[in-house]
Order: structure tokens, then sequence, then C-alpha cells
């Protein structure tokens, strides 16, 4: 291991925790033109965060990239797949993304893979968004509903699972849609401003232009 590899991985990850994503992108991005990278570990964790700064910047194609580049390395890393498959609905290729979330391993190994429930229940949430895509309500609500479950009350994707499941149930013309709706409704009348701003960045802004 070189000197300054890992300094400066450790580094990016504080600029991470902050949010700064470009300065993170900097470090990491004049660590990766060193070619001062030689280990596997720090080659995950560079391409790995470089993945995660471009996602967050919604640069897909870059995010994409990098994400790319850890699965290369390590095949298993389902983690991984699942922010590039996710990366991939958000750039409007839904068929890869689909691809990725319909492997028939993909949820046993979420589940060995040590995430948290919450974050657990974002992968599942969005996978039941490429459902939706694809026109597979079914299955669409099945992940939702999956989601909402692994999620503590007034969760932000919690609410927000419902909202999706009431609309699957709307496009398959199923009247379990009102009360999908109105837990939505509630929810959301009854969150606290922190979570109604999130909600509104996150959610409403993206979704109701």
């Amino acid at each position: 291991l070189r000197e300054d590899a890992l300094p400066k991985i450790l580094i990016s990850q504080c600029y991470l925790e902050q949010k700064d994503f470009k300065n993170a992108i900097k470090i990491l991005t004049d660590l990766e033109q060193s070619n001062n990278v030689n280990e596997k570990l720090i080659k995950d964790l560079l391409y790995y965060n470089l993945g995660y700064s471009f996602y967050n910047l919604q640069d897909y194609n870059k995010s994409i990239y990098y994400y790319k580049k850890v699965v290369s390395l390590d095949d298993n890393d389902i983690i991984s797949k699942a922010k590039l498959a996710s990366a991939y609905y958000y750039n409007n290729e839904i068929d890869k993304a689909y691809s990725i979330f319909t492997n028939p391993s993909f949820d046993s190994k979420v589940h060995a893979s040590g995430l948290q429930d919450f974050s657990i229940g974002d992968i599942y949430l969005e996978k039941g968004l490429v459902y939706a895509e694809k026109k597979q309500y079914k299955s669409a609500i099945t992940y939702y509903e999956k989601s909402e479950k692994l999620f503590w009350q007034g969760h932000p994707s919690k609410i927000i699972s419902n909202y999706y499941i009431a609309n699957s149930y709307n496009e398959t013309q199923d009247e379990r849609q009102f009360k999908y709706y109105d837990t939505f409704i509630d929810e959301y009348i009854n969150s606290n401003i922190e979570i109604k701003e999130i909600l509104k960045s996150q959610f409403f802004d993206a979704n109701f232009k």
C-alpha cells in the first residue's frame, strides 16, 4: 500500500459525510490519476466513493462508470450491484436495472450483505420502481410493501412507499389504491417539518413539476 493512498480515501470519506461531493471527487480523481492505487481494497473504496459521489450529483453516466468498475473487481459485491441498478434506473436504462434486480440470487445476497433494514428498504423501493416501469405492477407492489415494512414510522421512504403502492393499484384499477393514498396523505400531514422538507426536495419536486 502506497503511503498516501489510504489517507486520501479517508479524507474523501469525511467529505462524503458532509455531503461535499465535489471535493470528494477532486481528491479521488487526483488519486486515480496518480496511478498510486494497486491494492484491491483501495480500488474498491476509490471507485465506490466516486460512483456514490457522482450519483448524488445526479451525474448517472459517471456513477455507472465507477460502479461498473467496482463490480468488475468483485462480481459478488451485491451492494455495488444494487447501486449500479439504481443509477441505471435514474439514467432511464430500465432494462439494465431490471436485469440486475431480477437476478435469482439478488434478494438473498442483499439480506446476507449485512445492510441495515432501511438500506435494504431503499433497494426494494427502487426495485419496485423498476418493476412498475416494466408495467409488472403486482411485483412492484410486492417490493413496495417489503420496503414499507423495513422503515420506522414517519421515515420519508415509508411514506413514499405507500404512495407508490397506491399508484400501482391505480394502474390496475384496484380500489385498494384509495386506502394507500389516504395513508400517504395522513402520514405526510402528521410528519414533522424536517420530514416535510425532505419529502418536498426528494419526492414532490421530482414527481410533481
